[in-house]
């Protein structure tokens, strides 16, 4: 117990549970629904949840939001095999939106590939 703010510093368990999936629409599409959820004794539940359509395994196309807080957009093109970069922004739902514009990331992916064997799969999260 601080006595200065009457914060209690100990630790606390928290649970995640991470859920998500690829499904093929067609030969040139595929889904990616994901969700994150976590939760911690005496704090809010949080859930992040997204959708990606992935186009011919080159173009990624998604929406992404957490529950209460904030949503936003994303791009991705896969470059090379090995390296993918993007795009995204969000925006905050709460009382922070009067202060900023929202958020701009650059989305960086690359694969490392041992022995010239390359990937055994795609890498879709």
């Amino acid at each position: 117990e601080n006595k200065y703010t009457g914060t209690d510093a100990r630790e606390k368990r928290h649970y995640f549970l991470a859920l998500g999936g690829v499904f093929n629409v067609n030969q040139r599409w595929k889904m990616r629904p994901t969700s994150h959820i976590k939760l911690t004794a005496g704090a809010p539940l949080s859930m992040d949840i997204s959708i990606a359509a992935i186009y011919r395994e080159k173009l990624w196309l998604g929406l992404m939001g957490r529950m209460g807080d904030s949503f936003g957009v994303f791009v991705q093109f896969q470059i090379t095999n090995q390296f993918k970069v993007g795009l995204a922004y969000d925006q905050t739902l709460t009382d922070l939106a009067k202060y900023n514009n929202g958020t701009y990331e650059i989305l960086l992916s690359y694969d490392l590939t041992f022995n010239g064997k390359g990937q055994r799969s795609p890498r879709y999260f």
